[in-house]
């Protein structure tokens, strides 16, 4: 299957660059690179032999369990990853939550005794 372009996607995705763990089968551990994730799946980089259809679980760094993910196509070294379950991130949009919160420049009010 050929890789889904932008205009079939459906939901906004956000680039990334970092390791995750899948397993397959019940095997050991193997890393893989996240390239980029939405609510609904990830791209992945990998050198490991995957088929359209595979179930698998995978780990985020520092997650303490694993999720199920189906592979959605495979282009190369490339794959896509469909959750089978609820999103495995954080209910709150990641893009919000990756936005810088600048401090506020503003000089404190003095507060005066009525």
């Amino acid at each position: 299957m050929v890789a889904p372009t932008p205009e079939r996607r459906v939901r906004s995705r956000i680039s990334a660059m970092i390791l995750c763990e899948i397993r397959l089968d019940g095997g050991e551990p193997e890393l893989v690179r996240i390239r980029d994730f939405s609510d609904t799946g990830l791209k992945i980089a990998t050198g490991i032999p995957l088929s359209q259809g595979q179930v698998l679980k995978l780990r985020l760094p520092g997650a303490p369990v694993w999720s199920t993910a189906r592979v959605a196509w495979r282009a190369g070294k490339i794959a896509g990853l469909r959750f089978l379950h609820a999103s495995i991130f954080p209910q709150d949009d990641a893009a919000n939550s990756a936005r810088i919160t600048r401090p506020s420049t503003a000089a404190p009010r003095s507060q005066t005794a009525s």
